[in-house]
């Protein structure tokens, strides 16, 4: 019996993807896709292909032909029966590359049979998406010195397009002094791939997390240059769970949740999950999108603040229904290294009734040492599930 795991693929040539990485990266002698069967179902033709060409070359290392390996790698081994060598597209788009081959007269396409003279000591191989290729020279004496790839325009022009958005969005953020140190080094790292025409690595960097993160927050400049006003002012209002921008029914702005990491100045630390859940029902309207998303089995809270007094607010409401009663969703909390809850139980605060919520209040809460950190504990026997939060929001008031 044969079965497809029914991961999501990459459809067309972009299944090739993979495998075109590993081969051009690590020259790889042999491939395994999780040790489970290949899922090739509708892109037979393209796995066929690579497979074909793949299979033709010797199972041993082979050497790497000086040049530029962005997007095409060249290597070649030396045999008995002749020079191997292979080339291996690490890109989407298609491209030509011209080698630089010494004496020889011919060469054989491995996977067609198919033999062609080499004249002016140069061979052109046209690449599709991610393919390889492979040949043989009977030539022992022969030797590949030096290629060169092709990219076409519109390839060039693609990132070029996508290069000047990054720059606009950086250089609009840099004068709004919203960039960090993070944000720099991947604005060098996409000026160098650039420049250097290294598409493959530029692409990378380009749809990474950190990247797409960015251009989102373009949308959200207004946002943005309010919440620094406001962090600036030792004012934090946190949507747990959020991964966006909330205003609750008063207009009042909250941040959207993050870890507390690369020099941020407010986050969740240690253990943290979320989820969103339905607040259709609930009693309070004033706050109901604050509901909307949870952070659930947190170890804490961590904000970075100026010496003083603080007020925090912590939104609570169970969201749960299956278990929401007494003794479930019960919590100890820690504040600036103080106790300032024992055995909280939120269902219990919230009047026994799913569709309420409560706001605990601290006042005065004494910093010294510019961090203010919230810690989420549950005594032993109790789900660590029960360390949830809505909201927060932390203020300065002297």
């Amino acid at each position: 019996i044969y079965f497809q795991n029914v991961d999501l693929k990459p459809a067309g040539r972009y299944f090739l993807r993979d495998f075109a990485f590993n081969l051009a990266t690590c020259d790889s002698v042999q491939m395994l896709f999780g040790g489970q069967p290949l899922g090739t179902r509708g892109r037979e033709k393209c796995t066929r292909e690579f497979a074909k060409a793949y299979s033709a070359l010797p199972a041993k290392p082979f050497n790497t032909v000086p040049g530029k390996t962005d997007p095409v790698t060249v290597r070649f081994l030396k045999t008995k029966n002749g020079i191997y060598f292979y080339l291996v597209n690490n890109s989407w788009s298609d491209c030509k590359v011209k080698l630089n081959i010494s004496r020889a007269s011919s060469y054989l396409d491995l996977s067609s049979d198919k033999e062609s003279a080499i004249t002016n000591k140069t061979v052109e191989v046209g690449l599709k998406a991610y393919q390889l290729r492979s040949f043989l020279i009977k030539d022992k004496a022969a030797s590949i010195d030096s290629f060169q790839t092709f990219i076409p325009k519109a390839t060039k022009q693609y990132y070029k397009t996508l290069w000047d958005k990054f720059q606009k969005t950086y250089f609009h953020f840099k004068k709004l002094a919203l960039i960090t140190k993070k944000e720099t080094a991947l604005f060098n790292k996409l000026k160098t791939a650039f420049e250097q025409e290294d598409f493959v690595a530029f692409h990378r960097f380009y749809y990474s997390t950190d990247a797409y993160l960015m251009l989102k927050n373009a949308k959200n400049i207004d946002l943005l240059t309010k919440q620094k006003e406001m962090m600036n002012n030792n004012y934090f209002a946190v949507n747990c769970g959020s991964t966006g921008f909330v205003k609750d029914s008063t207009g009042k702005l909250f941040f959207p949740d993050q870890a507390c990491l690369n020099g941020k100045k407010y986050g969740y630390i240690g253990n943290y999950n979320s989820v969103i859940r339905n607040v259709n029902a609930i009693k309070d309207k004033s706050f109901s999108q604050l509901f909307k998303t949870e952070a659930y089995d947190i170890d804490g809270y961590r904000f970075k603040v100026a010496p003083g007094l603080y007020d925090v607010k912590l939104f609570l409401k169970v969201g749960y229904k299956h278990s929401a009663k007494s003794g479930v969703f019960v919590f100890d909390l820690t504040l600036a290294g103080k106790p300032a809850l024992k055995n909280f139980d939120v269902f219990t605060a919230c009047g026994n009734d799913f569709d309420k919520t409560v706001i605990k209040e601290f006042k005065n809460v004494k910093i010294t040492d510019g961090v203010l950190e919230i810690i989420f504990s549950t005594a032993e026997g109790k789900s660590s599930n029960a360390r949830l939060c809505n909201a927060i929001i932390v203020k300065k008031v002297n």
